[in-house]
């Protein structure tokens, strides 16, 4: 039972011409000044074979769109403009989800550090920081996501700051689910050099947490961790959305370095085969909408059973 997610949502857009490096709003800021190309952007991936899109809200900060002239009450606008444009895209079809992206505090700044995690912070501010947008995120009822997506965590102090907001937040609305995901080193330990042991076992045994995941994090790495998470939390569902396993030197991606989108997706299509637990299953920076389509394919050459994920026990 696995859904098809979709890729980088930043890889497609610059497949389109636009230019995002550097910009600390990132997609983000395209949901005010040009949401029609993230609506396009969004059916494309549906098109593709998606089931699952994520909404371009993953460097979203109010002080990002403070800094260029947004107020809070219109950037909670935007932040939640970002599921309606998800759910436009998907037409029709009910079969087709909306997860709300919620990156990494380290995204927000623009200097790689959701790959450290030197946040130079604080705990207390990380859950101040993620429990604003979390808010924001819910605060329409006719606006909601099907999944709510922490992603990119590189270290410990942010995981247990995600888990922190969630339980105070308490249940989430009826047919929202949860997934906290990580980034790893290609030793498939956190990207802070952090146990992944450590951080499946808090995880594992955090309530409010329904999935757990891994991204942007080379292939062959999220294939340990699925590993790991197998022995260490093997009744919980898993997430999994690498990226194609490029080097990413000097703030630019060496293409050379990854695989081709043929041999990400008959990757992926084996760990259907291996992970029982594998629940939702895309692609991250570098996989575009042709990965995507490559590995819908792939599944569906498969057999896989991509229908509702299981549940936590």
């Amino acid at each position: 039972m696995v859904l098809v997610l979709d890729g980088g949502l930043g890889t497609a857009l610059e497949a389109r011409g636009l230019e995002l490096t550097g910009d600390s709003l990132w997609s983000a800021r395209l949901l005010k000044d040009d949401p029609k190309v993230i609506e396009d952007v969004h059916a494309a991936f549906y098109e593709a074979g998606a089931q699952v899109v994520t909404t371009a809200t993953y460097q979203f900060s109010f002080g990002g769109f403070e800094a260029v002239g947004v107020g809070r009450e219109e950037a909670c606008e935007v932040l939640r403009q970002g599921v309606a444009i998800a759910r436009k895209a998907a037409g029709e079809n009910p079969d087709r989800k909306v997860a709300a992206s919620l990156g990494s505090y380290g995204a927000t700044l623009a200097n790689g550090s959701e790959y450290t995690g030197d946040f130079g912070c604080d705990e207390d501010h990380l859950v101040s920081f993620h429990s604003d947008r979390f808010k924001a995120l819910l605060a329409d009822p006719s606006r909601l996501p099907d999944f709510v997506a922490f992603e990119t965590l590189p270290s410990m102090q942010e995981v247990r700051a995600v888990v922190r907001v969630l339980e105070e937040a308490g249940p989430l609305p009826s047919g929202i689910r949860s997934w906290v995901s990580m980034s790893l080193n290609e030793d498939a330990k956190l990207n802070s050099g952090e146990s992944l042991e450590d951080a499946l076992t808090f995880l594992r045994d955090a309530k409010c947490v329904d999935m757990i995941g891994f991204n942007c994090t080379a292939p062959r790495a999220v294939m340990r961790a699925l590993e790991i998470a197998s022995e260490v939390a093997p009744n919980t569902p898993l997430v999994a959305y690498p990226n194609r396993g490029e080097s990413y030197v000097n703030r630019a991606w060496v293409p050379a370095s990854g695989v081709t989108d043929e041999d990400f997706a008959s990757m992926l299509s084996e760990w259907t085969q291996r992970f029982s637990q594998l629940a939702v299953l895309g692609g991250c920076c570098r996989v575009g909408v042709e990965g995507i389509a490559t590995l819908a394919r792939k599944l569906a050459d498969a057999n896989v059973d991509n229908t509702a994920p299981p549940s936590k026990e």
